[in-house]
């Protein structure tokens, strides 16, 4: 769908925050605008119940949504080249109104030949700025109305999300946060806070924090790259992101010594032959009790490396002759 494109850092790999998105600017369909509005309705729902999503974008969305400035510093922070490309526009023109030759409005230097009233968006279509922009030239009377008003359209592209949200929430009220507090109501933390998931942690069917597995248990995760925490959140709770604060969990996490591997009868049914379980719906997890930190890690790595889905373990069967009820 195209509602969201690489900012032009990302496309262009230059700069900084080429892991964000930005919205699409130009959802030229009426069914696209419609989508874009849609998903303004779905982010408003997830917030009002609490759910995070993996929404990783620019500040300049947050910022527009509570109110705050934005600057060309703020469009430098995705779209580098843009910022350059105005910087060194107002560089030229600054020094030729210092000069001492005769100020002439229709002037173009030569560094602006190709310059008319039309830029190009984050998504790359290019948008005519005013009436017939595309064959009015820059010159040196226009240069501050150009760079005003591709500042203008670049900083606020995706007001229709906004006014999607605006029909879940009342989006009046968004001054109240900051645009960091507002982006992590959204999507919550990027990275998980293994503190704030052992503040939150039950313990069940004889595990304790201080025995030696839940240890192991913790040490693990601690290890664990950004990356893999998002797997084993995934594996363990059918989510990317964790919520900002304590407060916002709408359950605790379980960890629960598993019965797999207790038959001491039979030297294969050890504990250290069988993989970690989760509950997904239940935000749990049990874990055999293995016989050292080593063996828990291999198996809990292999199991949310290969478990991409929380439906991995259910077969799906056609219904067959229902198409004939």
């Amino acid at each position: 769908l195209p509602l969201c494109v690489p900012c032009p850092n990302r496309s262009a790999a230059v700069g900084s925050n080429q892991d964000k998105y930005v919205l699409s600017p130009s959802p030229g369909s009426p069914l696209a605008q419609e989508l874009m509005q849609f998903f303004g309705k779905m982010v408003g729902l997830a917030i009002r119940h609490n759910l995070t999503l993996g929404f990783t974008q620019s500040t300049l969305l947050w910022r527009s949504m509570v109110k705050l400035p934005v600057s060309r510093n703020h469009l430098e922070s995705v779209d580098s080249l843009l910022a350059k490309q105005l910087k060194d526009i107002e560089t030229v023109g600054l020094e030729l109104e210092a000069g001492t030759v005769e100020y002439k409005p229709d002037y173009q230097p030569e560094a602006w030949r190709d310059l008319v009233f039309a830029t190009y968006l984050s998504d790359g279509t290019r948008q005519v700025l005013i009436p017939r922009g595309e064959d009015i030239p820059v010159t040196l009377g226009s240069w501050r109305d150009y760079i005003a008003t591709v500042e203008r359209v670049r900083l606020l592209e995706g007001a229709v999300m906004r006014d999607g949200m605006s029909v879940v929430l009342p989006t009046e009220l968004f001054p109240l946060f900051t645009a960091v507090e507002l982006e992590q109501l959204v999507g919550g933390r990027s990275t998980i806070d293994i503190s704030l998931l052992q503040q939150c942690t039950e313990y069940e069917n004889g595990l304790t924090p201080d025995c030696a597995l839940v240890r192991n248990f913790w040490e693990v995760l601690d290890e664990m790259s950004p990356d893999e925490t998002t797997l084993f959140l995934r594996f363990v709770w059918a989510r990317s992101r964790m919520p900002a604060s304590l407060s916002e969990l709408s359950m605790n996490f379980k960890l629960q010594l598993s019965s797999q591997g207790r038959d001491s009868s039979d030297s294969t049914m050890t504990p250290d032959n069988f993989l970690p379980t989760a509950q997904t719906c239940f935000f749990s997890l049990s874990i055999p009790n293995y016989s050292c930190k080593q063996v828990l890690k291999e198996k809990l790595m292999y199991a949310i490396e290969n478990s991409p889905t929380m439906d991995a373990d259910v077969r799906l069967h056609s219904a067959e002759g229902w198409a004939d009820a």
